[in-house]
C-alpha cells in the first residue's frame, strides 16, 4: 500500500500498518510480513474454520495521512 506525494510525485510507502484481527470477543494484534515474491504487504489468515473481522489503519506520517479498512474473512 503506497500513495504519491501531490507535491513530489514521489511513491511514498507508509510509515506504519496497524493490522488488528477480531473473532467473537478476542481482538489481537496481526504481523503485517512481506510477501517474497511480489514484495507486496501482507497478512496470512489463520487456519482455524471461522469469520474473522480484521481493521487495517495505515499511517503516512510526512503527510499527515491515515486510511481505515474492514474486512471480514471466512475460512473453511
Amino acid at each position: 500500500m503506497s500513495i504519491t506525494d501531490p507535491l513530489n510525485a514521489v511513491l511514498l510507502e507508509p510509515d506504519e500498518i496497524e493490522v488488528k484481527q477480531i473473532k467473537s470477543d478476542e481482538k489481537v494484534n496481526v504481523e503485517v510480513t512481506v510477501d517474497q515474491i511480489s514484495g507486496h504487504d501482507q497478512i496470512i489468515a489463520p487456519e482455524v474454520n471461522g469469520d474473522y473481522h480484521y481493521s487495517v489503519v495505515i499511517h503516512w506520517n510526512k503527510l499527515q495521512l491515515k486510511a481505515s479498512y474492514v474486512f471480514n474473512v471466512k475460512v473453511r
